[in-house]
C-alpha cells in the first residue's frame, strides 16, 4: 500500500527578495521481497510537485493566506506538513502571524575547487559530507524553546540520493529539518540545491543520543 506525504517549503522574502513556495511529494510503497529477511523493501520516491515565486511586495498576511489555501488543498490528498525557513525574517513572521510549521536550517555552501573529481564536478563524498552535519543540527533543535538540546549525539545511519553534482565555486544551499524521534533515535532529512535552484541531492540520517557519562567512559 502506498503512503503519500506532502511537504510545503516556505522561504519568506523581504522587500528585495521573493517569497518562494515549494511542494514535495514523498511516496512510500512496498518493493521487491528481500531474500534474506523475507520482508518487502521500502521504496521511497520524492517528487517536486509545485514551485511558486510570489510577487515582490506581497504582504506577509497575504503570504500566510496563500500558504493556508495550499495546505488545505493538498491536505485532502494525504498528510501535509509545512516547513518554514527560520533564518532571516522567517521566525519573526511566524511568531507574528501564528503560521504553524517546522523550522528548518538554511546554510550556504560554496564548494572549493580542491574538492573536484576527475569529471570536473564536486566529488560525491563531499556532497555527502555537506548533507551530514546539517541533519545533526536539525535533529538536536528544540522547536519549543528555540535552543539546541545539549545531549551528545552520534550518527547511526545515513542514506543519500544524488541527482547531480555542483561545480566548484557554485553557490549552493543546504536545508535540513527534523523528521521525528523514537527513544534515543532522532531522524532528520536534508536537501542540497544548486545556484539555479536545481535539486542536487537529498539525505536522511538517524542520530543516536548518548549519555554524557557513557561517552566519557564513566558509566
Amino acid at each position: 500500500m502506498n503512503t503519500d506525504r506532502f511537504f510545503v517549503g516556505l522561504d519568506l522574502g523581504q522587500a528585495r527578495d521573493y517569497t518562494a513556495l515549494a511542494i514535495l511529494e514523498r511516496t512510500e510503497s512496498a518493493g521487491e521481497l528481500d531474500a534474506v529477511t523475507f520482508t518487502r523493501r521500502k521504496v521511497i520516491l520524492q517528487r517536486i510537485r509545485h514551485l511558486e515565486r510570489l510577487p515582490l511586495g506581497t504582504s506577509y498576511p497575504q503570504v500566510v493566506a496563500r500558504v493556508a489555501a495550499v495546505m488545505e488543498m493538498i491536505g485532502r490528498s494525504g498528510q501535509c506538513e509545512l516547513i518554514v525557513d527560520a533564518t532571516g525574517v522567517g521566525r519573526p513572521v511566524v511568531d507574528m502571524t501564528g503560521l504553524k510549521g517546522k523550522f528548518d536550517f538554511h546554510l550556504e555552501w560554496t564548494p572549493d575547487p580542491s574538492l573536484v573529481a576527475e569529471d570536473g564536478l564536486i566529488a560525491p563524498e563531499f556532497l555527502w559530507s555537506a548533507l551530514d552535519c546539517p541533519t545533526g543540527y536539525a535533529s538536536s533543535y528544540d522547536r519549543e524553546s528555540g535552543n539546541f538540546d545539549p545531549t551528545p549525539t552520534l550518527l547511526g545511519r545515513m542514506s543519500a540520493r544524488i541527482e547531480t553534482r555542483p561545480r566548484p565555486g557554485e553557490r549552493c544551499v543546504i536545508t535540513a529539518w527534523e523528521v521525528g524521534r523514537d527513544g534515543r533515535k532522532r531522524a532528520a532529512e536534508a536537501a542540497a540545491y544548486g545556484e539555479a535552484g536545481t535539486l542536487l541531492a537529498v539525505a536522511r540520517a538517524t542520530w543516536i543520543a548518548v549519555d554524557r557519562q557513557v561517552q566519557l567512559g564513566r558509566a
